[in-house]
């Protein structure tokens, strides 16, 4: 099959070109565009850039019917029938969101798709592997799925090795028969493609993902098989990650314990166990990482400190914050020797000065 030369940057304006009459049929509004007031975070260690901004904005979020679309390649690139790849859904994680430099164009051919005569829910997402890019680029669309009430025969997503995905799917009632993955060699063609949106960027909620999540596992807070009796404050360590670890943790730890802040990993806890943790924690610290994905199940008015290294401006959780009420305090620390990669991916290890957590937890102390 000939490699497509041409991308269109959104669905609505392909449909918009091809099914103009009928376009109520195929593209649906589940959420208004909204924007909320922020409240900036306290900050120790240093100071932040323009990127906490007095208020978020998210988009409107809708649902797409793409007829005999297709989906290519690993990271699932979405054609239109007349061969058009559509940016907002293509992603390639080397060349995020430069549609322009996207793989795809750079085969000689295309292998000829495998047809279904299906209508399959495309939620795939280049970063499917990591717990926060989970929820809110994954299962925050299954949302917006189920509200646009159309019927799935099958969701394409890019893999489930981890047990928090399985985990999550079963929760929210979506069989393993329905679920197909990618391939490297992957390309097939449905009768009904079905888009959600993403958030965009990717890496950004929205309120109304938030609530989603808070509703939909509430039933899990405290069905939890370990008691987290005096676990009212928690350390979030990530002492087992490969990268952005704070390098002198051992130096902070009897600080952190002796203001009555229990250690722990969330990736060792099964995920009820971890929605229990947070949803009764009264204060949580923790250096910036997909573990306080978490905080969607505060409660409101918990105080979360965040370790940041300086320069990174990492608003994620910060976002989450303030669309569930929490009161954010960000600790800025020095970066240690990173390579160049790491320097990149923003994955740089860094340091904080116990000083300056002292400071933090007369702070939140009080």
């Amino acid at each position: 099959m000939e490699t497509p030369v041409q991308c269109i940057n959104t669905l609505y304006e392909w449909l918009s070109a091809n099914v103009a009459d009928r376009i109520g049929e195929y593209y649906q509004k589940i959420y208004d565009a909204s924007t909320i007031p922020t409240v900036k975070p306290t900050v120790i260690g240093g100071e932040v850039g323009n990127a906490f901004k007095a208020s978020l904005s998210s988009p409107a979020a809708f649902v797409g019917v793409l007829p005999n679309g297709r989906v290519w390649g690993p990271y699932a690139a979405i054609l239109t029938p007349d061969n058009l790849v559509v940016a907002e859904f293509s992603h390639d994680p080397h060349h995020y969101l430069d549609i322009k430099s996207h793989p795809i164009f750079k085969e000689p051919a295309l292998s000829e798709p495998i047809y279904y005569d299906e209508t399959i829910a495309v939620i795939a997402s280049v970063f499917n592997g990591n717990y926060y890019h989970w929820f809110f680029d994954v299962l925050a669309r299954i949302h917006l799925i189920e509200r646009s009430r159309i019927p799935i025969d099958r969701y394409l997503i890019l893999d489930q090795s981890h047990a928090f995905q399985k985990a999550t799917l079963s929760m929210m009632g979506i069989p393993n028969e329905k679920i197909m993955t990618t391939a490297p060699n992957f390309h097939i063609q449905a009768k009904r493609l079905i888009l959600p949106s993403y958030d965009q960027p990717v890496g950004h909620t929205s309120p109304w993902a938030c609530r989603f999540f808070r509703h939909t596992f509430k039933t899990y807070v405290g069905r939890s098989r370990q008691s987290f009796r005096g676990y009212q404050r928690i350390y979030i360590s990530r002492s087992g990650a490969a990268y952005r670890r704070v390098t002198n943790e051992r130096l902070l730890l009897p600080l952190l314990q002796r203001a009555g802040f229990k250690i722990v990993r969330p990736e060792t806890y099964t995920l009820q166990d971890q929605i229990s943790l947070f949803s009764q924690a009264d204060a949580i610290i923790g250096p910036t990482g997909a573990a306080l994905t978490n905080l969607v199940f505060c409660r409101p008015g918990t105080k979360v400190a965040i370790f940041q290294p300086a320069g990174l401006n990492d608003i994620s959780y910060w976002a989450i914050c303030n669309m569930l009420q929490l009161r954010c305090y960000l600790l800025l620390g020095r970066t240690t020797p990173l390579s160049e990669v790491e320097a990149v991916m923003n994955l740089a290890s860094f340091e904080i000065q116990p000083p300056h957590l002292q400071q933090l937890l007369n702070i939140i102390s009080t």
